[in-house]
């Protein structure tokens, strides 16, 4: 089981996500700091750090008493060299700016994705199997992770599998405006955690004492996109997606993550699958009309 976190945490790349691990970690009284190109808009209760993770030169007055470390940043665009320049250089950067990095830093955790696994035709897949990613930003990923494992003892890895939740909602939106379709075939598996869960598992390893290298963050219900897809347009009172006449391409991943290694260190996902998760996030949500636009 996980204990209290110990110490001032660094959270860089301090978006979304990361203020709500900052908030959990603030509630247990714990001292964060919040680094981001533009730190204004980052809530009271954490101390802002504006800098940039791509240039050394911001990154050299940083606070002395970090004794952890979340680096979940997002690039800027959806292209190799910006994911090079934020993971893997703007990491390196980072931990070379803090020379207690190797030492003293209790824990350092790398926001890592399922996409470096790749193509695994359906199957089950865990923190042991074999990592074939598809495109450049897994395996511009799974490089930093290595990187990252082998250089640094007190580091450890959280794959996650894609983010939905408040503020997410975009294939809610799809979905209720008939923009969605389904390849016909074999099923498609996909994988998710829901952002508070995602928040929960990074503040749950920060506190364990003992870690295992990686760890896949995800929920306890890998399903067929068509599955989601029905059961989302059902939810809505809306058409559900048509079927297209091809099979899925084999450019996209189709795997089951497993969680088993999260669960078995006391973790459990409050959203335990897409029904729990989605079904929170639209009951919160005005009714969407059939052709995607909200009512009242």
């Amino acid at each position: 089981m996980s204990a209290k976190v110990r110490g001032a945490c660094l959270i860089a790349g301090c978006g979304d996500t990361g203020i709500r691990i900052a908030n959990l970690l603030v509630k247990q009284g714990q001292k964060v700091y919040g680094l981001r190109r533009i730190a204004t808009a980052l809530p009271a209760n954490i101390i802002p750090i504006a800098a940039d993770l791509t240039d050394p030169a911001t990154l050299d007055s940083l606070p002395a008493d970090i004794e952890t470390l979340v680096y979940l940043p997002t690039p800027p665009q959806r292209t190799h060299d910006a994911y090079q320049k934020i993971f893997r250089d703007g990491f390196e950067h980072l931990l070379r700016a803090l020379p207690q990095a190797a030492t003293t830093l209790r824990r350092i955790v790398f926001i890592s994705s399922s996409a470096v696994y790749g193509q695994h035709h359906g199957a089950w897949v865990d923190e042991e199997t074999e990592c074939r990613p598809l495109a450049f930003n897994g395996e511009i990923l799974l490089s930093t992770e290595q990187w990252l494992l082998q250089n640094f003892t007190n580091a450890c890895v959280l794959r996650f599998a894609g983010i939905y939740g408040p503020g997410r909602i975009r294939l809610i939106e799809d979905i209720g405006a008939q923009k969605v379709r389904v390849h016909a075939g074999a099923a498609r598996y996909t994988n998710r955690i829901h952002v508070d869960d995602a928040a929960a598992a990074v503040m749950h390893v920060l506190g364990l004492q003992q870690v295992r290298p990686i760890y896949n963050v995800v929920d306890d219900l890998p399903a067929a996109d068509g599955e989601v897809y029905d059961w989302l347009a059902d939810k809505l009172g809306a058409v559900r997606p048509a079927r297209e006449d091809k099979t899925s391409s084999d450019t996209l991943g189709n795997k089951r993550v497993s969680n088993k290694r999260l669960r078995a260190s006391g973790f459990a996902p409050r959203y335990a699958d897409y029904r729990a998760g989605y079904g929170a996030v639209i009951d919160t949500l005005a009714p969407i009309k059939p052709n995607g636009s909200s009512c009242g």
